[in-house]
């Protein structure tokens, strides 16, 4: 006889088996194999569920019994490990995805080709009386000297290498498993200059789009007074921060029980499922990336400047929400408080820090909250 068991947040699903006979229970099977010939192989597989997931990770292991010859047993184990939930990883380069900037021994050299070209085409001007052979050969090693000079310049500023590192650390194992197929540059259009605008190349390889994921309707514990209108349960659809200078589109991404399926998120913002809409009073989470392969800085690349005091507006269909930020915390990715409902109207801004240059990620997540200060319905004609 055969048998396995499994602790209580995981349920068995199927078992396959190519002898024997089965009995299969919620969390545990046994399955009599009955007599094996020498040499005769019996191969069992299962599939299971993880139904909820652990509050922090968890090494478990699962133990297979082989009862046999009347009362004999041997035993087998294996160690797996139950991941928690965790917030979103936004942050896919380095924050010096541009690589290594200026250099200075190459400044000093593209100077000094600079006044040497500009020395030769001066002595142009300055001789007197030369030969039309030495004019020529003057005005040619000048603008030669200044034309090298510059084409040195350009790597010495870091102008070339910033294109170069977003897109060989885009093509990294680390990143480029995660990208699939798509034919443009950024899913959304952004009104105006948004921070992510900032010097970022163009990404020229074919990346993942965020879909289009339906949103649910939401649970509503707010009872209208009479005469007070409906609580606001229209879809967010822009933020807009005018400290950053960011004004991006805001998408919706469910939660699939581990963490926010942002995969294909560029330069919009995601709104994190299962957290609060603006006009119900809570907690309402908001994710961008701090940088995005391929492209260079993300929408979020500088929320960690955004000092207490300044403004944050989220447009919906129906109003716009105004919000001061309280203040700025770092936490760990498997920090799911700062996503939890609260009492008063506030928004949890997210992204990544502390980046990890052996293992290729980020490491902690830097929130910023801010409390509602003000609502407005849209007026008529207004761009929401």
């Amino acid at each position: 006889m055969f048998c396995s068991d499994f602790p209580s947040n995981i349920s068995l699903i199927t078992v396959e088996k190519d002898k024997g006979t089965l009995v299969k229970y919620t969390r545990y099977f046994f399955l009599t194999i009955g007599d094996l010939a020498p040499g005769e192989e019996v191969n069992i597989t299962f599939t299971a569920k993880l139904n909820t997931a652990p509050a922090q990770n968890q090494t478990d292991t699962e133990t297979v019994t082989l009862t046999f010859d009347e009362g004999q047993s041997k035993t087998a184990s294996r160690s797996y490990t139950m991941l928690a939930s965790t917030l979103p990883g936004s942050g896919q380069l380095p924050l010096n995805w541009r690589g290594e900037g200026v250099r200075p021994a190459g400044i000093i050299s593209s100077l000094v080709l600079f006044v040497l070209g500009g020395l030769l085409l001066a002595l142009v001007v300055w001789a007197k009386h030369p030969s039309q052979k030495a004019k020529l050969c003057m005005l040619v090693g000048g603008a030669l000297l200044v034309l090298v000079g510059f084409v040195t310049a350009i790597p010495a500023f870091g102008f070339l290498g910033s294109q170069r590192q977003a897109q060989s650390l885009y093509l990294t194992p680390a990143y480029s498993n995660d990208i699939a197929e798509q034919g443009d540059n950024s899913p959304t259009g952004l009104p105006w200059r948004p921070a992510s605008a900032f010097s970022t190349p163009d990404s020229v390889i074919p990346i993942v789009t965020l879909p289009d994921y339906p949103i649910p309707s939401p649970v509503i514990t707010i009872t209208p007074q009479p005469g007070e209108p409906e609580p606001d349960t229209s879809a967010i659809t822009r933020i807009v921060i005018p400290a950053l200078m960011l004004d991006t589109v805001v998408k919706y991404v469910p939660f699939d029980g581990f963490t926010w399926l942002i995969e294909g998120l560029r330069q919009e913002i995601a709104w994190m499922g299962n957290t609060s809409w603006p006009g119900l009073g809570s907690n309402t989470a908001l994710t961008g990336h701090v940088t995005v392969a391929g492209l260079g800085d993300g929408p979020f690349r500088h929320l960690g400047e955004l000092p207490t005091g300044e403004l944050v507006l989220l447009y919906t269909e129906q109003n716009i929400y105004t919000y001061q930020v309280r203040e700025s915390l770092v936490t760990d990715a498997g920090d799911l408080s700062v996503v939890s409902p609260t009492d008063d109207a506030q928004i949890s801004l997210i992204t990544c820090v502390d980046w990890d240059e052996e293992n290729h990620l980020y490491l902690n997540r830097l929130v910023v909250v801010a409390d509602l200060v003000r609502t407005e319905p849209i007026a008529i004609g207004m761009i929401p």
